[in-house]
């Protein structure tokens, strides 16, 4: 079996779709704006090195507020010091945009098609916000959906896609 270069080190590697899984208000988007800032200057996520060199981010932010969003990356490259430049490869949009534009996955990942490179990495927070009414904790709503999420490795070769879920509420 032909190894498969990794993008970070013991975690990920290139070509992956990865889902982080949690409860609400677990620290889930904190997590993914971290892998975005560690993939997009090329330094360690959690200890781990990033062995693929810096990458271009996609970060599809659906959930939180634009002023907070913004505050949490600001505070993110300061306390880790990252480089304008490297911050320059961090692409979002802001989340009445992001929103509006993904009002299913199929339009989401089309939307996306249209301004990935090759080797850009994506990460969408989060995914319920997709669903249409659909039952989150069902695998014929699922499933669809998250198939959707291949074409970004197929057709706009991704080096990868983290997707964040939440649990099921109450």
């Amino acid at each position: 079996i032909p190894e498969v270069p990794e993008l970070v080190r013991g975690l990920l590697r290139t070509g992956e779709k990865s889902v982080l899984y949690g409860a609400s208000k677990a620290g889930k988007s904190w997590v993914s704006m971290h892998l975005a800032a560690s993939l997009a200057a090329g330094v360690p996520f959690l200890g781990h090195e990033c062995v693929s060199g810096p990458v271009r981010v996609w970060y599809a932010n659906l959930e939180i507020a634009d002023p907070y969003f913004r505050r949490r990356m600001r505070a993110i490259w300061r306390a880790r010091g990252i480089t304008r430049e490297a911050q320059e490869r961090f692409m979002w949009e802001p989340r009445k945009d992001a929103v509006s534009t993904a009002g299913d996955a199929e339009s989401a990942v089309s939307d996306l098609l249209r301004r990935v490179r090759q080797g850009d990495f994506v990460i969408i927070d989060c995914i319920y916000q997709m669903l249409n009414g659909g039952d989150e904790n069902s695998a014929q709503t699922m499933q669809p959906m998250v198939r959707q999420f291949d074409r970004l490795l197929t057709e706009g070769g991704c080096s990868g896609v983290w997707l964040v879920h939440h649990q099921a509420k109450g």
